[in-house]
């Protein structure tokens, strides 16, 4: 038979040691979990400041061009849709306050699309227009389109997100060499 080894007490110094080894090693991992949660936290306060603002079912209130030739003006969104004129079913413009940037996604009639393809033309459904905020004051963005084409001369927008009210103006030379300006304002609803 084998020979028990005898059970021998730990003194007061080996208790005290192996107390003092849990609390550091206790100690270590409340600090890797705070480490870890302060890079949480800034994760997550970075997404609170990020904000999305979309306005949309946005219709003409009042549009003056310079020639005269089409003035456009309806009480509603509803009223605008059935005008066999406008060749949208919808228009919206979306804040992005992360990019600073805020898009104009206007979605266009099916009526439309065939027309333009009886014509040989090919659109897209959604055509995006992209504009950066040059400007931010009290509850007004005020944005420039980073992409004026062969056409603008300059296409700017204010978005009052506090009345949902759009306000365009934009300047645009077709060929002709005369200069075509054009004023809009638009009433939309704030998606939710």
């Amino acid at each position: 038979m084998e020979k028990k080894k005898k059970y021998k007490p730990k003194g007061p110094i080996q208790i005290l040691a192996a107390i003092g080894l849990v609390i550091a090693i206790l100690w270590t991992a409340k600090g890797l979990f705070q480490f870890g949660s302060a890079g949480y936290k800034e994760v997550t306060s970075s997404k609170s400041n990020y904000k999305i603002i979309t306005l949309t079912k946005c219709y003409i209130t009042d549009l003056q061009e310079t020639n005269g030739k089409e003035v456009y003006s309806y009480k509603n969104w509803k009223e605008q849709t059935l005008d066999k004129r406008i060749e949208y079913e919808n228009k919206l413009y979306t804040l992005d306050t992360v990019t600073e940037v805020i898009t104009q996604t206007t979605v266009f009639k099916d009526t439309h699309l065939k027309r333009m393809r009886e014509n040989n033309l090919f659109l897209k459904k959604h055509s995006k227009v992209i504009f950066k905020i040059v400007d931010l004051g009290g509850n007004v963005a005020t944005a420039e389109d980073t992409d004026l084409g062969k056409w603008f001369k300059k296409n700017t927008i204010d978005v009052d997100f506090k009345t949902n009210q759009v306000y365009r103006y934009s300047e645009a030379d077709f060929g002709s060499g005369n200069l075509f300006k054009t004023a809009t304002t638009e009433q939309c609803q704030r998606q939710k």
